[in-house]
């Protein structure tokens, strides 16, 4: 009898002893023929990782990848946790209904699916994307993505540096696109925002270097910093709606483009938003504008002319300066003021009309215009 209590006691300890020091534990678990690798979070919980914890800079996931919902390793464990990132090879994962984290930067994958019941994330009208529940927001998709009309955020980083997405159309119901969002998806080649779009946040379209359309059906509320920058092969913009904002760097270093075309009025276009495009040769500007930024339009060298059409408030410090090929500028409205060297180096600068009222003009505008003259500057009322 002694002999049995002592048995049971060291029984009851060994599995004490296994509970308090399982906690920070690795293994792996072999799952349809392929190894799950997990740390042990809780007395009945793990984590999948990326890479058993002694080679942590390699990950062995490739293909398709189902992760369970339990596993077993002396006892059975729920996975409630998803810690991968950047799996080059992986191209299919399905992630159980209780787990609430999620895969980032995996970017091969053709297809996602979430295990219906998940309490926080679902992949609905089979979208193959991961959308937060809660708030509608699509925080991972892949190249067979189909964004549903119950989605309206596009989340940070959702699609970052996807390289097989080679067009997107963005639906109505969507509002705002995160920052990075679409950030150096080499692939992609055509963006439609089918309706109006309150916020695409800095960085969304970062060096998608083969996008060569973007079509904004609808009003813009807000295009974040450098949300465009180094699109390399974009070659026209085309605003169907008003524009409240354009902020600095939005579109700079677009050597390509070639037209911008402003249908409603903008609110304002920030420091640099358009620097360095230098094949730029049309900015249509068809209503008001309350603010031009510094440096907007700087060395935009191949612009030939500007036309504003509706009324101008501020035009920034060096705002077109050095657009080398700008031989004449016509403002048809009223114009309260023009910012420190607005347009100096522009060489070939030969005409300016002001059709409306004008406010003040900055110190030394037309600096470094040697075929401006003074009777060239007229006022036509």
């Amino acid at each position: 009898m002694a002999a049995k209590r002592v048995l049971l006691f060291l029984s009851f300890m060994l599995v004490f002893a296994h509970s308090a020091s399982a906690q920070g534990k690795y293994f792996w678990a072999e799952i349809g023929g392929r190894r799950i690798y997990c740390e042990i979070t809780s007395d009945t919980t793990v984590e999948v990782q990326q890479h058993f914890y002694a080679d942590r800079f390699r990950s062995e996931y490739c293909g398709n990848l189902i992760i369970p919902s339990t596993v077993t390793y002396y006892r059975k464990y729920t996975v409630t946790g998803i810690q991968m990132w950047e799996c080059p090879y992986l191209t299919s994962i399905f992630i159980p209904r209780t787990s609430i984290d999620i895969p980032t930067n995996c970017n091969s994958l053709n297809t996602i699916i979430v295990e219906e019941g998940n309490p926080v994330y679902d992949s609905r009208e089979d979208c193959n994307a991961i959308i937060e529940t809660a708030t509608n927001t699509l925080i991972l998709g892949c190249k067979n993505t189909v964004i549903p009309h119950s989605v309206v955020a596009i989340g940070r980083s959702a699609f970052n540096k996807n390289n097989s997405i080679t067009d997107i159309t963005i639906p109505a119901s969507v509002h705002s696109i995160g920052s990075l969002a679409f950030q150096s998806c080499d692939s992609l080649s055509s963006i439609v925002f089918e309706g109006d779009v309150k916020s695409i946040e800095g960085g969304a379209f970062y060096a998608c270097r083969r996008l060569s359309s973007v079509v904004f059906n609808g009003d813009v509320n807000s295009i974040g910093n450098s949300a465009f920058h180094s699109c390399s092969r974009l070659p026209s913009i085309v605003f169907k709606g008003d524009v409240k904002s354009i902020e600095d760097g939005a579109f700079s270093a677009c050597r390509r483009l070639s037209s911008v075309v402003f249908n409603g009025d903008v609110n304002s276009i920030g420091n640099s938003a358009f620097y360095e495009c230098t094949n730029l040769t049309t900015v249509d500007f068809k209503g008001n504008i309350e603010s031009i930024g510094n440096s907007a339009f700087h060395s935009c060298s191949r612009l030939p002319s500007i036309v504003f059409k509706g009324d101008v408030g501020s035009i920034g410090d060096n705002a077109f300066s050095y657009c080398k090929k700008l031989t004449s500028v016509i403002f048809e409205g009223d114009l309260r003021n023009i910012g420190y060297e607005a347009f100096s180096y522009c060489i070939n600068l030969t005409s300016i009309i002001f059709k409306g009222y004008v406010g003040v003009i900055g110190r030394s505008t037309f600096f470094g215009c040697d075929k401006l003259y003074q009777e060239n500057i007229r006022r036509i009322q």
